[in-house]
C-alpha cells in the first residue's frame, strides 16, 4: 500500500496585498494508490516542517502503516527544495516507522498521479465552485465534500470502476498499526555504503551534514569521499586512492530507542529548528512540483 502526500491551495492571498505568503490557506492531503481514497484532508493556515506531524499521526492511528509513503521536494518534508547529505526529520519519521520514503524528482506531478487527481478535482469542484474565504469556512465545508468525494462522486480510476472510492473499497487492508517505541536512527540501514565527496578544510576538518570531523591538517584542500558504515554507526574517510585516512563516530544521532510520542516531539523540533534556517535564509514558502 502506498500513499501520496501533497499540499493543495484552496484560499489565496491577493498577491497585490502580500507577497511574502502564497498560500493563505492549504489542504494536506493523503490519498491511497490502492483504493483511491481520500484519506487525509486537514487544511491549515499555518503550514510548516514541524506542524505537518501531527496530522500525520493522527491520520496513521486511523488506518495502520503503510508500505511506502510519495511526496515532493516541498521543503516543509524536506527543508528546503534540494537534498541534505543525512534524511531530514520528516524522512526519519518514515525510516523510523518502517514505511519506505519515495521522493519524486523535480518537476514530476506524474508520479503523484493519485494525489493530483484529487487536487484537479478540489479545483474544479470545491474551490472554484465554493469559493472558500477563510480556514473557517474551509473548516466548515472541506468534510462535506470530502464525503461526497469519497462515498457519492463516481471516480473513473481503473480500481474503483467509475464508482465512488468507499463504495468500490468499503474496508481498507489491515495494516501494522503505529509502534509503542520505535529507533530513530532507523533510517542509517537504507544509508549504509553511502558516500559524499568532500574537501578538507585549512583547519582539517570535513564537514557532513553540517558536523565537522577532523581528519588531519596535512590533508587540507585535498579530495576524500567520505561513507557511511552503518553497522557500526562510523564514518570512513578515504582519499582518491581509497586509503582509508579517518574514521570516526558518526555524529547527530539520537542513539537510543524512544517512545513514540518522544520521537514526533524530537522531530518536531528538529523541523522547527531546520524551518527556521530555510526562513532565515531569505525563503518564502512557493509551490513545488
Amino acid at each position: 500500500m502506498e500513499l501520496q502526500l501533497d499540499f493543495k491551495d484552496v484560499v489565496q492571498v491577493d498577491p497585490l496585498v502580500s507577497t511574502k505568503q502564497a498560500h493563505a490557506v492549504e489542504v494536506f492531503d493523503a490519498v491511497d494508490v490502492g483504493t483511491s481514497l481520500w484519506l487525509l484532508g486537514e487544511p491549515s493556515a499555518a503550514y510548516t516542517a514541524e506542524t505537518v506531524f501531527a496530522a500525520l499521526i493522527t491520520l496513521l492511528e486511523r488506518i495502520g502503516l503503510p508500505e511506502r509513503v510519495r511526496f515532493d521536494r516541498d521543503p516543509r518534508f524536506l527543508g528546503s527544495t534540494g537534498m541534505h547529505d543525512f534524511p531530514t526529520p520528516f524522512l526519519r519519521f518514515w525510516y523510523a516507522l518502517g514505511v519506505q520514503p519515495v521522493v519524486n524528482p523535480p518537476h514530476r506531478p506524474d508520479l503523484n498521479p493519485f494525489v493530483e487527481r484529487l487536487h484537479g478535482t478540489l479545483e474544479r469542484e470545491y474551490r472554484q465552485r465554493m469559493l472558500p474565504s477563510s480556514l473557517e469556512a474551509t473548516r466548515e465545508s472541506l468534510p462535506l465534500f470530502q464525503q461526497h468525494y469519497n462515498t457519492e462522486r463516481p471516480h473513473q480510476g481503473l480500481s474503483c470502476g467509475n464508482r465512488p472510492p468507499a463504495v468500490a473499497h468499503p474496508h481498507l487492508p489491515l495494516r501494522p498499526p503505529l509502534p509503542a517505541r520505535v529507533d530513530p536512527d532507523r533510517w542509517l540501514e537504507a544509508a549504509h555504503g553511502r558516500c559524499f565527496a568532500r574537501r578538507v578544510k585549512t583547519n582539517g576538518a570535513v564537514l557532513l551534514d553540517e558536523q565537522a570531523y577532523y581528519v588531519g591538517r596535512h590533508y587540507a584542500g585535498q579530495e576524500v569521499v567520505a561513507q557511511l558504515d552503518a553497522p557500526n554507526r562510523q564514518v570512513q574517510f578515504w582519499d582518491g586512492q581509497r586509503r582509508l585516512l579517518a574514521v570516526k563516530p558518526l555524529r547527530g544521532l539520537v542513539g537510543e530507542e524512544l517512545s513514540l510520542q518522544a520521537f514526533v516531539v524530537w522531530c518536531e523540533r528538529e523541523a522547527r529548528t531546520l524551518w527556521r534556517r530555510y526562513l532565515g535564509a531569505g525563503h518564502h514558502l512557493a509551490r513545488v512540483s
